[in-house]
């Protein structure tokens, strides 16, 4: 984020509010889709106007919505596209962001050369998608555009406690680079493959843009593969801290982003408590379902106080229903990558893929469905949230001391 961004994370118009009646800018997002065909996107404004010719030079982000008629051109036009709206600001949101309601909207400029061609790949891969039940939630788990996902299958894997597989974060990227590192790893060596995965993961976050707890686990990525190119010791702790503070760097903006916070808060949990856990479970749960449980349940800690704070409820079934549903949504994304790439070198061969990824797109509406039917826990407030936290962190590190202990006592001394 460059200095004008930060000082401009909120709007000075430079002149009564009320009295704008066009903005021009710069589109920071790609345009959005509601159910009613509606849409929405950032706007970096850099001129704002108003009845009887008065011009202004603003500074500042505006969030703006757009008319049903206007979201085709935008969305073909896209991201870092220039455009003049016309229509009335109706107030700030919590953040503080202004809102403009635009009933006409003008593209003025294009995109830059290399956003064209990003946005001309992000259409043709949306629109290979369109045809078939499964894309919706390929296009999802692909390049996180949910304006498809039918609304029903959002709410189960809201109710099911597992949005987060929906959002962009280290899950997708770890299936992305899992492949990059299968395929290249032999013929050119790790170090190398290693180089030509980050140059491949920074594309691909060009390509669906830096959500917050993608761009997290990018800066991990990176890390790690410079610690393997100069043989620097890569600890997750020190990585995901470092990680962190450049993120912060780089986007100051988004450090008060739920998605942001629950990210770091995840991955710490996983880091620091799941440990513990693991070492309760072992000899008591099978190794294959011990991890990825000992995983949820760290990450479900970790993150209680703020999903109270935010969300109000708290849904425990989706620690049990993750160790099924991130397996087979992993499974989905990686044949959805190969049917991509199919659909563009052996077109004949797509549709038989297509068949497999109905069948796990079902598998996976009616795991999610199941686990939805499960009710919340709605904690009284933030208190209780952190309350459960620190008593699930003290019940754990008890009985780990505890199982330590007792293990002790029968370790023979030479």
């Amino acid at each position: 984020m460059t200095a004008r961004s930060l000082a401009a994370a909120k709007f000075y118009p430079g002149i009564p509010i009320q009295t704008i009646s066009g903005i021009s800018g710069l589109l920071l997002d790609d345009p959005r889709t509601f159910l009613n065909r509606s849409g929405t996107a950032r706007l970096d404004v850099t001129g704002v106007s108003a009845s009887g010719g008065i011009r202004a030079v603003p500074s500042g982000t505006v969030t703006v919505f757009f008319p049903e008629h206007s979201m085709p051109q935008l969305k073909e036009f896209g991201k870092n596209s220039r455009i003049y709206a016309e229509g009335r600001f109706f107030g700030a949101d919590q953040k503080g962001i202004q809102r403009f309601e635009a009933r006409t909207v003008y593209i003025t400029d294009r995109p830059a050369t290399v956003y064209r061609i990003r946005n001309t790949v992000r259409i043709e891969i949306l629109e290979r998608f369109s045809p078939y039940p499964w894309g919706s939630l390929a296009a999802a788990l692909l390049l996180g555009v949910r304006d498809d996902l039918d609304r029903t299958i959002q709410n189960n894997y809201r109710d099911a406690g597992v949005s987060h597989v929906l959002a962009l974060s280290g899950m997708h990227l770890a299936v992305i680079s899992g492949l990059i590192a299968f395929l290249l790893s032999k013929p050119l060596g790790l170090k190398r493959a290693g180089i030509t995965g980050a140059v491949l993961i920074g594309a691909y976050i060009f390509l669906v843009g830096p959500q917050p707890s993608l761009l997290r686990a990018a800066i991990m990525y990176f890390i790690g593969t410079a610690a393997l190119l100069t043989g620097v010791s890569k600890e997750s702790l020190p990585v995901l801290s470092a990680a962190f503070l450049i993120q912060l760097a780089l986007q100051p903006a988004q450090g008060d982003e739920v998605s942001f916070i629950l990210s770091y808060l995840a991955l710490a949990g996983i880091l620091v408590i799941s440990p513990a856990f693991l070492s309760l479970c072992r000899g008591r749960i099978p190794e294959f379902l011990s991890q990825p449980l000992a995983a949820s349940v760290g990450a479900f800690i970790a993150t209680c106080p703020v999903v109270c704070a935010f969300f109000g409820v708290l849904r425990p079934a989706g620690i049990a229903a993750g160790l099924v549903i991130v397996p087979l949504s992993t499974v989905f994304m990686v044949g959805a990558l190969v049917w991509l790439a199919v659909s563009f070198l052996i077109p004949p061969a797509g549709p038989v893929l297509g068949i497999i990824l109905s069948v796990l797109y079902d598998c996976l509406g009616w795991v999610v469905s199941f686990a939805a039917r499960f009710p919340g826990w709605e904690p009284p407030g933030l208190t209780a949230g952190i309350g459960l936290t620190l008593g699930s962190v003290l019940f754990i590190a008890a009985a780990y001391f505890q199982n330590y202990r007792s293990r002790m006592r029968f370790v023979p001394f030479n």
